[in-house]
């Protein structure tokens, strides 16, 4: 079970809390293990736009460069973006990482999204382009910031 609690949507928190505290209250009835996580980070609503478009793009980026996985295509996409550091190892000199998506810039994730976008429109994808409420999500968080 998840519940959401979108600051745009404030006046459903009363709501919200009292559903948090039923779903707790109904655990420790059942006698059932559970726990409780809090996540403030862009995993969640905040990037529902990119992992969709990902998840558009995964089939074709797997069958034309062999990238397995939906975190590996958006490594691939990073890389592609520039949004890397740079390291230097004693053995192998400066190497690229990618970095972490909670460190994206309003900036970054805009051209990782054009990217996206690109790809979309090479493979012919239909419907891709973010959503009226993946835009505002996303607008709403870096405002926040």
């Amino acid at each position: 079970m998840k519940i959401e609690f979108d600051f745009s949507k404030h006046q459903d928190f009363p709501k919200l809390q009292t559903e948090v505290s039923f779903a707790i209250a109904e655990h420790i009835a059942k006698g059932d293990n559970f726990a409780v996580s809090f996540s403030g980070d862009k995993s969640g609503s905040q990037l529902r736009g990119y992992w969709r478009l990902i998840g558009l793009v995964y089939p074709f980026i797997e069958e034309s460069y062999g990238i397995k996985g939906k975190e590996e295509v958006s490594n691939f996409i990073k890389m592609q973006s520039g949004f890397c550091k740079e390291i230097f190892t004693k053995h192998r000199g400066y190497i690229s990482l990618v970095k972490s998506l909670k460190d994206a810039t309003k900036e970054d994730l805009k051209e990782m999204i054009d990217k996206l976008y690109f790809i979309c429109e090479f493979y012919e994808i239909k419907d891709y382009e973010l959503k009226p409420q993946e835009q505002r999500d996303m607008e709403n968080y870096f405002n926040k910031e």
